[in-house]
């Protein structure tokens, strides 16, 4: 075995050496520098003084440019000046079309700035180049004049030829005249510029508008489906409610790949130019010009596959709301030559109902997050990314009314830019009443008039009053009185109007909300001075003041949700004959309960405090009773006759000891009992209900039988029976069995499984104290979501294999397992959280397919884990991988001298489970075909000058041996004290098979003090995938809190890998890796196995090609609250991050991410 001293020893004599060895084709990445290669020639060469406008002016510049399609060269000039890069500017220039030169207080304090200026002059005398200066912050007398302050500058380099030859070019330039900044605002300065570039080019160019935040992954994942070569036609669908930016999105990506296709065509606003006269003609008329670049302008009833033969053509419908528009536009995508993509952007997420094109993919655009929201919002009143101070306050509470929704932002901080405090207390307050509200509410509201009137209806009803309900009990409700169709409420999900939250309950966009209940106010005048003429009621001053005056004789829906305890006669209800739903939430009511409404459907009365249901009520037609946290004791009364009753929920009612017969409710298909603590029974009449669905029963922790037959409740699905330790160790859930002694708790849990129903979909068992799972689960061949949290187990049984149709096990904080079996190949998700002594897993099926996720694996606080088959391995270092480590890294030149620490543990940071791990013995790493070791080292030294982004090598001749891979080694240290979030991304490309391998290392070593650094030695395979004569490209970056020091990298051209005649078996195994589930793109792979990556990864493929099952299907109930958790607490830290990222920035300290 390997020890620490030994290896510390080793490291020595090879960091020592390294300063002095030759390499074997290989490059130091601090040594060397050059600038990212584009296939093209550049549209525009910036020039400008970084020390003044790099991370300002310039970087949003050149962010508006890009973004217009531009291709804009900017150098990086704090990496090292040297001869490679001098010439790679030059020939930039040379390229270029147009040079931009931002003229800052500083630029003639550069001579580099200077011998550009003179390099652009020569080109624009020598040919056809354009030459725009900008002046920022200076004038342009400054820099011409004799007596300017550039002439100071100039004359203190010395070199009077130089000089001589600067100045000359610089009264050149100026003579050209040029754009001032001035006092002006730099968001309408920087259009400005875009919009000359774009007229000197002349390119035609989408329009972007000023501020554009928070879209930048968007943008790159539609970049890089549109540069994913195919053999056929792709689509790709824009999906968002309206407002969100989908046609902004749409028009950037447009302006950076035209230039990449042959032809393209931008339609924009499909749905509104459909309904003027012969719009859709006149739409595929214009798709007809633009492909065949103006040779049909007459074109009738030509076919538009004889248009675009062997033309690769890029079009973007924008706004297509029907699937009728589409076809009537291009009925066939295959008309288009192969390789085109077609762009659509839609509020209608399942536009495309069926097969369209090649493979579709869906983008689904959300909100913006609370900072970039307050970002946009203070842009457009402020004019900077931060609220004036004395209006912090006021901008968050209005940014938050606007949850997240761009337009909104824009609209509102448009309108209260430059107004005074009393506005902006009004605007805090109720910021619909602002101007911009009205614009915000029509734009909204187009998906709600695309609607048919059932399901404008029951729109309404759900922004009115079923928001946050449990969307099984309003579809139930709906359909059974309503006739609503259950596919109502999918369109509206289509039509991003409401979505599922956590827990199947029904959400909604705040403004989408408030504008649905704005139209039912709209809709009669008369009812906002009276609202007894109102048939919804859900503000509570309007409640109030009906109740008091007897009235609402057409109310159909009221909600009475007072902030205190509040005291009604029911008589105040008399004449609301017509009342369906009531909501009553801490109200007492007094009287007679006959004039109580007879006609409800739903009933929902939080904190119920009688004791028994008064004899007077007839509820004979109600669906849905909801009485939580009630006192209800006593359920043996007439008013207990509900024979069209479907849910019921008495969850929280402690004072309940006894169900009533369950006899009386035939229809009944969700009972919730959760949290009724002195609950000692249940009726025997439950075997008897022949379309109960759901039971829960959690918490029940007085409850010690379930009176289940064989044969009973062959409906049931789901069943919860969570905190009910008394139900697994004292008697089993057979009726059959009951009251027989159960001396082993294997034969006990057995018990508890065999009498279940076989239709049982979901079940869940968390926090039952349980020992052990039975061995037999043949009653349980249909589940698909099996819930063992928080139980005591120390492992599965083998048999679990045979469920052969489970989705999602969970087993959070089980925190003695040790192991887990081999799981059924349908498992699609494995909840791990806390399960602290879990070492291994080797019995899962692969993460990624070519499909997306396999399995989604929460493993985050299992601190031991340190295996999961097919994707990680971490285990101690043997002297054979440490010979064949040091073998290969003896060829690289860093300049970084170092002193081992052996006395130093090893801290891995875990991005897999989100933890950390201290080690003493050292550690090697096998992920991707790859292996590593991480190592602590004292520095004494570092190097001198800037680090490179990327260096270039070419592959020589092999001369007789085989190209066996490539070690790279890379000295940094963690500036931030927080793990969370830190990565190193090392891209490899091969230039000249357009190859790329981006590489985010799933273990990373952290240091254990701000003194010290880490060495990560690594070494790749590559298969054939890199041959002789072939160019690669080598960067590495920080991400997020980690400083890259330095690195080197060298090939390895020798047969280092043997060993006593034989390579290596971890080596030769780890080379076959396949890693085709990776890629991203043609050729391009993101090798990133890390907990975010998987969850970013599952957020995308939900949204995916609407003619796969969507995997939020596979998401029960309790699965829909994880993932709701996980996402808040991913939040959570970021936000953290950010803080104590902003907190060291106000420190002085720096976080160098290349």
């Amino acid at each position: 075995m390997l020890t620490r001293e030994k290896l510390c020893s080793c490291m020595c004599n090879i960091i020592c050496s390294l300063t002095s060895a030759s390499m074997v084709a290989g490059s130091s990445l601090g040594a060397s520098s050059s600038s990212p290669k584009s296939c093209q020639p550049y549209h525009v060469f910036l020039s400008f003084r970084g020390s003044d406008t790099r991370k300002n002016f310039t970087d949003h510049l050149y962010q508006a440019l890009t973004w217009a399609g531009i291709r804009t060269y900017r150098d990086n000039d704090e990496i090292e000046r040297g001869d490679d890069i001098v010439l790679a500017i030059n020939k930039a220039i040379a390229e270029s079309r147009l040079s931009l030169i931002v003229f800052s207080p500083n630029f003639a304090s550069s001579s580099y700035c200077l011998d550009e200026v003179v390099k652009i002059m020569e080109c624009k005398e020598n040919n056809v180049h354009t030459v725009v200066p900008i002046f920022y912050n200076v004038s342009p007398s400054q820099v011409s004049e004799e007596s300017g302050t550039y002439v100071k500058a100039l004359r203190r380099h010395g070199n009077v030829e130089r000089v001589d030859k600067w100045w000359q070019a610089l009264k050149k330039i100026t003579d050209l005249g040029g754009m001032v900044l001035g006092d002006r605002h730099e968001a309408g300065f920087i259009q400005e510029i875009v919009k000359k570039v774009d007229r000197r080019l002349k390119r035609i160019k989408r329009p972007v508008p000023s501020y554009v935040i928070g879209i930048e992954s968007h943008i790159e994942a539609i970049n890089k489906w549109v540069a994913y070569e195919s053999s056929d036609v792709d689509v790709a669908i824009i999906s968002g409610v309206g407002g969100v930016g989908k046609t902004i999105i749409a028009n950037i990506v447009f302006n950076m790949n035209i230039e990449t296709f042959d032809v393209w065509s931008f339609l924009q606003d499909v749905d509104e130019t459909s309904k003027q006269q012969d719009g859709l003609v006149n739409l595929q008329r214009s798709l007809v010009y633009d492909i065949s670049k103006g040779a049909l302008v007459d074109y009738k009833g030509i076919d538009l596959e004889h248009v675009t033969c062997n033309k690769r053509a890029l079009v973007v419908l924008d706004n297509v709301d029907t699937w009728g528009q589409l076809l009537g536009i291009l009925s066939k995508p295959q008309y288009l030559h192969k390789g085109s993509k077609i762009i659509i952007t839609t509020r209608c997420k399942e536009l495309l109902k069926k097969p369209y094109g090649g493979a579709c993919k869906t983008f689904w655009i959300n909100g913006l997050g609370k900072d970039h929201a307050l970002e946009l919002f203070s842009w457009h009143a402020f004019d900077k990314p931060n609220p004036d101070e004395g209006y912090v306050g006021y901008s968050e509470q209005v940014v938050q009314h606007c949850s997240g929704l761009p337009l909104a932002l824009e609209l509102l901080g448009l309108c209260l830019s430059d107004k005074d405090m009393q506005l902006w207390e009004v605007a805090a307050q109720e910021p619909e009443t602002i101007d911009g509200s009205t614009r915000i509410r029509r734009t909204l509201q187009i998906s709600y008039d695309s609607l048919d009137e059932r399901d404008k209806i029951l729109f309404l009803y759900i922004a009115c009053f079923y928001i946050g309900r449990e969307k099984d009990s309003v579809v139930k409700m709906l359909q059974s009185k309503f006739g609503y169709r259950p596919l109502g409420i999918q369109e509206l999900i289509s039509r991003s109007l409401i979505s599922i939250g956590g827990s199947n309950r029904l959400t909604m966009h705040q403004l989408i909300r408030d504008m649905g209940r704005e139209i039912v106010l709209l809709r009669s005048i008369q009812s906002i001075e009276d609202p007894g003429e109102q048939s919804r009621l859900w503000r509570y001053n309007d409640a109030i003041r009906v109740l008091k005056r007897d009235t609402g004789e057409i109310v159909r829906s009221l909600i009475l949700d007072p902030p205190l305890a509040y005291e009604v006669e029911v008589e105040a209800f008399a004449k609301m004959r017509k009342l369906k739903l009531l909501h009553l939430n801490n109200v007492n009511l007094h009287g007679n309960y006959k004039g109580f409404p007879q006609s409800l459907l739903w009933l929902c009365w939080e904190g119920f405090l009688l004791q028994s249901m008064p004899g007077e009520v007839s509820l004979e037609d109600l669906v849905v009773l909801e009485m939580r946290n009630s006192k209800i004791r006593n359920v043996h009364d007439s008013a207990w006759i509900l024979p069209n009753l479907k849910v019921l929920d008495l969850s929280h009612s402690c004072n309940l000891i006894a169900t009533p017969d369950l006899s009386r409710f035939p229809k009944l298909e969700r009972l919730i009992l959760r949290g009724c603590t002195n609950l000692v029974e249940i009726h025997s009449s439950i075997g008897g209900l022949e379309r109960l669905s759901f039971l829960d029963v959690s918490y029940c922790t007085s409850l010690s039988k379930l009176p289940l037959g064989n044969g009973d409740l062959m409906s049931l699905k789901e069943l919860q029976v969570s905190g009910c330790p008394g139900l697994v160790e004292r008697y089993s859930l057979d009726s059959d069995k009951m009251e027989l002694p159960v001396r082993k708790r294997m034969r006990r849990t057995s018990s508890l499984v065999s009498g279940l129903p076989h239709f049982l979909v979901s079940i869940s068992l968390c926090r039952c104290n349980m020992h052990a799972f039975p061995e037999d689960l043949s009653s349980l061949s249909s589940l698909k979501f099996l819930h063992l949290n928080e139980n005591p187990l120390t492992c599965l049984p083998e048999t679990i294999k045979s469920l052969k149709m489970l989705l999602a096990l969970s087993l959070f904080r089980c925190d003695k397992l040790e192991s887990l079996p081999e799981l059924p190949s349908s498992v699609q998700s494995v909840m791990l959280f806390g399960c602290s002594s879990l070492k291994r897993i080797t019995n899962l099926p692969h993460l990624y397919s070519d499909t997306g996720i396999q399995v989604f694996i929460i493993a985050m606080s299992c601190g031991q884990l340190l295996e999961v088959r097919g994707i990680f391995k971490v285990e101690p270092l043997r002297d054979t991988e440490f010979y064949i480590m040091r073998a290969g890294l003896l060829g690289i030149s860093l300049r970084l001298t170092v002193e081992p620490s052996p006395s130093s543990e090893t801290i891995l940071y875990n991005r897999f489970t989100w933890g950390k791990t201290s080690l003493q013995q050292p550690q090697i790493l096998y992920e991707f075909g790859m292996w590593s070791i991480f190592f602590p080292a004292q520095c004494w030294a570092l190097p001198s000058a800037a680090r490179a982004e990327f260096i270039s090598v070419d592959v020589p001749p092999k001369d007789g041996h085989n190209l066996l891979g490539l070690n790279l080694i890379i000295a940094y240290r963690n500036v931030s004290l927080v793990p969370s979030g830190l990565s190193i991304t090392v891209e490899i490309s091969n230039e000249t098979k357009s190859l790329k391998w981006t590489y985010k290392p799933i273990v990373l070593g952290i240091c254990d003090g701000p003194n010290n650094i880490m060495l990560w030695l690594s070494r790749w395979t590559f298969r054939n995938q890199v041959e002789t004569g072939d160019r690669l490209k080598i960067g590495v970056r920080g991400d997020r809190g980690v400083e890259i020091l330095t690195s080197g990298v060298v090939l390895d051209l020798k047969n280092e890998l043997v060993v006593e005649g034989r390579a290596s078996c971890a080596v030769r195994a780890l080379c076959d890796v396949d890693i085709s589930a990776y890629e991203v793109g043609r050729g391009t792979y993101e090798l990133d196995n890390s907990l975010d990556r998987q969850l970013q990864l599952l957020i995308m493929q939900a949204h995916n090609n609407p003619h796969r099952p969507d995997r939020s299907d596979w998401l029960d109930r309790s699965q829909r609250e994880v993932f709701a958790d996980v996402n808040a607490w991913i939040g959570q830290v970021s936000s953290m991050l950010k803080a104590l990222e902003d907190e060291s920035s106000n420190d002085g300290s720096t976080s160098t991410t290349l």
